[in-house]
C-alpha cells in the first residue's frame, strides 16, 4: 500500500470512528430521557394506586385534599416506592442509564415537591 492510502484508510477509520461515538452518544441520551420519563410515570401511577385505593376519593380531588393537608410530600414519597422497582428491574436487564433516569425523575419530584 502506498502512503496515500494509508492516510485514506486511517482518515476513513477515525471517520467511522466520530460517527459511532456519537450515535452512541445520541443513544444514551435517550436512554436517559427514557428512563426520566419512566420515572415520572411510575410516581404517578404509585400517587395514583396510592389515593384510589387507601382514600375513598378520585385522584384530582384526593391530590388537592392531601395539597391542603400539606401531605402532598407524603403521597409523592408513597408513589415513588414504584420507581424503586423499576430502578431494581432495570438494573437487572442492564438497562443502567435509563435506571439513571429513574433516579433524576425522582430528584426531579423531590426538588418540585419542595416548592409546592
Amino acid at each position: 500500500m502506498s502512503l496515500k492510502h494509508k492516510q485514506l484508510s486511517r482518515n476513513f477509520n477515525y471517520l467511522l470512528l466520530d460517527y459511532k461515538n456519537k450515535y452512541y452518544l445520541n443513544m444514551n441520551k435517550t436512554d436517559l430521557l427514557i428512563g426520566f420519563i419512566i420515572g415520572i410515570i411510575a410516581s404517578i401511577l404509585g400517587m395514583f394506586l396510592y389515593i384510589t385505593l387507601v382514600t375513598d376519593n378520585d385522584f384530582i380531588i384526593g391530590l388537592q385534599l392531601m395539597k391542603n393537608e400539606g401531605n402532598l410530600g407524603k403521597i409523592v414519597t408513597l408513589g415513588s416506592i414504584l420507581d424503586l422497582i423499576v430502578f431494581g428491574v432495570l438494573l437487572k436487564m442492564n438497562k443502567e442509564l435509563m435506571a439513571r433516569g429513574v433516579v433524576l425523575a425522582v430528584i426531579a419530584l423531590t426538588i418540585t415537591t419542595l416548592f409546592l
